[in-house]
């Protein structure tokens, strides 16, 4: 009895440890940091006190809810990025393209010392240099005072640029060549806002009077910072009716006989800047009133597609406007992914959203395309100086953010009671056997009883919103029900457990349904008002006319081509195999390069042809095979038996790579063994596959 109690004072003992030693260094570093934030050491300690997302215990809307009460100031705080009082792997420069910088790594911290005049909520600006990286996003979690105020502070993300590196070009057989992405790295600010987009523009943070640290660490890829802007101001954006009005009584004409037959239209092909290389232009030949068309040819003339629909992607276009006035925006637009929901995104001109409807614009299912204006029924009329304007288009909840808030709380609750139903009575239950968790477990009735009925009220709102019970609402209806069966009769969750995991499992997949927002463009307009909109789709006659072509260009177009070569020169032929090491992507990719690259480097025309991988060696031993055979791992014979190389090069069949000229020099890209597969006889037949 005495050695159980003194193990129990042990234990007792180990636990107030711990507890001293998580807690109290902690809370004395951060006050360190906010009194003495110039000492170097302190500032190392302040960031380093949470630099995780768990050291931040509660969300946003906890956050908000504790602060509802404290009012904004209108005080702005201006903060020099190379004013740091600590960091490290950071360092400053007086001259990044034009302004004073500091310059953080992919791993490390940065800290300012900065002093607010009152208390109050504050919104934070970052103006932001990409520097050269891995491509990704540049990822910084922000601490005040060295902590996480809440958890969505961890990771914040600012997007880097890209842009086509030249316009579209046609290529050899009169194709349109896709441009490639590259990096358009300028100064651009951004708010400090959560990844999902759930509470707008930007997330507020709470400080009170006096001298606070202000830190950002490291999660992924370098960046350069210029300014912060920290301004105690609640948001700008005023619903549309005060804007028009403000507007025309500042005399602002509304348009009339300026755009020839009412419209301006921009191609959304012929994008300015983009958050995401990914966002390339496409090709959409179904419909010929696409623009551009042609009955014969592929033409680059959407953008966007199954690419855009991930929260916080955005497109950019640059728009000339010929004179100052009110005008109609407009889309041509397909959004045939999502049918049980919109599509949504918010408008920016000119890097600011115009007024409050704007950040929330629906895109309606349909397999067809669409022309719509904004403000739908009754169009918005919007303000625009003459000259040149930036419209963006950017992926945002929208009206959905409040629904998918409470969906991931959801979420997040059913999948704790989930584990704990698996401690309790194993993945797999006896169905036949009554657990008692109503005696062991009454919180998790209790919970998953409240849980039930926020999934209820989500479920009106869907209904709400969609107008209509689809699929979606099926798949959640279908969990409260079980939810409502385990809480009134806890004695059938093991018979029900099954089907209830598997039902959370939907729920999870329907939240990232209802987040990804795929939309197709094709182009932009501006509009006078009252103008005859541009057609949505073709008529009869057009679709006749393009299917007929369709059809018998099918009898000359030789669908295996993916470049044809100059009929005035004598081409080399390239194979490249459609088997599992290739494809048509893979030979769309290798086309652009050696249409984009090669042919204007070297002046040699090439054919490359998609083939089966089965039709090589007969074809070579024929006399009618290819220069050039690639992504070939091994070819088949006729009875399909896989084929080497280097039996290709005992039936001399392959040439011989070693006795050409820069052999030698392409080898040292390889490890030295990688091409003793491709070995016979002193000579080697092919190259590796990388």
């Amino acid at each position: 009895m005495l050695l159980k109690k003194k193990r129990i004072r042990f234990i007792v003992g180990i636990i107030t440890a711990l507890m001293i030693w998580n807690g109290f260094p902690a809370n004395v570093s951060t006050v360190n940091a906010s009194a003495n934030a110039s000492s170097k050491g302190d500032a190392l300690s302040s960031v380093q006190a949470g630099t995780t997302p768990n050291s931040a215990d509660m969300t946003y809307l906890k956050y908000m809810d504790r602060y509802k009460d404290v009012g904004y100031t209108g005080d702005e705080i201006m903060i020099s990025g190379s004013d740091y009082s600590g960091g490290e792997n950071v360092s400053r420069t007086d001259d990044l393209e034009g302004k004073k910088a500091a310059i953080m790594e992919e791993r490390g911290w940065i800290e300012w010392q900065f002093h607010v005049p009152r208390e109050g909520l504050y919104r934070i600006r970052v103006e932001y240099f990409p520097v050269k990286g891995t491509g990704g996003d540049m990822e910084r979690s922000i601490l005040i005072d060295g902590r996480l105020p809440f958890k969505e502070a961890y990771g914040v993300s600012f997007s880097r640029l890209y842009k086509d590196e030249t316009e579209i070009e046609k290529g050899i057989n009169g194709d349109d060549i896709r441009p490639s992405q590259i990096e358009a790295p300028i100064w651009t600010s951004a708010y400090v806002s959560d990844s999902n987009g759930y509470f707008g523009e930007y997330l507020s943070f709470y400080l009170t009077e006096g001298v606070h640290t202000l830190s950002m660490e490291s999660v992924k890829e370098p960046m350069a910072i210029g300014t912060i802007d920290l301004k105690s101001e609640k948001s700008a954006q005023r619903p549309y009716a005060d804007v028009y009005a403000e507007n025309l009584k500042k005399g602002t004409p509304v348009v009339s006989g300026v755009l020839k037959n009412g419209i301006l239209i921009k191609q959304a092909e012929a994008s300015y800047l983009k958050s995401d290389p990914s966002l390339y232009p496409l090709s959409d030949n179904n419909s010929p009133v696409t623009q551009p068309f042609d009955y014969h040819k592929k033409r680059i003339n959407t953008i966007g597609g199954n690419q855009w629909k991930y929260t916080g992607q955005w497109i950019s276009w640059k728009i000339d406007v010929p004179k100052t006035g009110f005008y109609h925006i407009g889309f041509r637009f397909k959004q045939d992914f999502a049918r049980d929901i919109y599509a949504n995104r918010a408008l920016y001109i000119d890097g600011v959203i115009p007024f409050r409807e704007t950040e929330n614009l629906h895109f309606f299912f349909d397999n067809e395309w669409q022309v719509q204006l904004l403000g739908d029924t009754d169009p918005f009329l919007f303000q625009l100086e003459k000259g040149e304007h930036e419209i963006k288009l950017k992926v945002a909840p929208g009206d959905l953010k409040d629904m998918l808030i409470k969906a991931d709380e959801v979420l997040d609750v059913l999948n704790d009671i989930d584990l704990k139903l698996v401690a309790l009575m194993g993945a797999t239950p006896d169905s036949s056997r009554d657990y008692q968790i109503d005696k062991y477990m009454p919180d998790v009735l209790k919970t998953l009883s409240e849980q039930g009925k926020i999934l209820d009220d989500i479920i009106t709102q869907l209904v709400e919103k969609t107008n209509n019970r689809d699929s979606l609402v099926s798949e959640l209806e279908q969990l409260s029900s079980q939810i409502r069966q385990i809480v009134d009769q806890p004695y059938k969750v093991a018979g029900l457990f099954s089907r209830f995991r598997s039902s959370v499992g939907a729920l999870g997949n329907w939240v990232m349904d209802v987040k990804q927002q795929p939309l197709s463009i094709d182009y932009i307009f501006l509009a006078e008002k009252g103008a005859n909109l541009p057609k949505a789709e073709a008529g009869n006659w057009e679709n006749l006319k393009a299917g007929l072509w369709h059809f018998i260009d099918s009898f000359s177009n030789n669908y295996l081509v993916a470049a044809n070569a100059d009929e005035k020169e004598k081409p080399i032929t390239v194979w490249i195999g459609s088997g599992l090491t290739g494809g048509r992507d893979q030979a769309m990719a290798l086309s652009k390069l050696v249409n984009q690259k090669f042919i204007p480097e070297s002046g040699i025309p090439v054919n490359l042809q998609l083939v089966p991988g089965a039709t090589i060696l007969s074809a070579t031993l024929a006399g009618r095979g290819p220069d050039v055979a690639l992504q070939l791992a091994s070819a088949s014979s006729p009875d399909g038996q896989s084929i080497t190389p280097v039996e290709f090069a005992m039936r001399n069949a392959v040439c011989d790579l070693s006795k050409l000229e820069g052999f030698q020099e392409v080898m040292e890209r390889f490890p030295a063994s990688a091409s003793t597969p491709y070995e016979f006889q002193n000579g080697t037949y092919a190259l590796p596959e990388t």
